[in-house]
């Protein structure tokens, strides 16, 4: 993401979704992630990163 300029910022969190800002190249999009969603893709991740496990 640093080498191509792109940044990525939390714009607003509540109980079922948080917000991202995303700006790349001049451009800004924003969506909203369910946080159960993020929740488990963080887990899947790192389960696959530390235990060298999965896909």
């Amino acid at each position: 993401m640093w080498k191509g300029n792109m940044k990525v910022h939390q714009v607003n969190r509540d109980e079922t979704f948080t917000m991202f800002s995303f700006l790349y190249k001049g451009f800004e999009e924003q969506h909203n992630y369910f946080n159960s969603r993020l929740r488990n893709k963080c887990e899947e991740l790192l389960d696959v990163y530390l235990n060298k496990k999965g896909g």
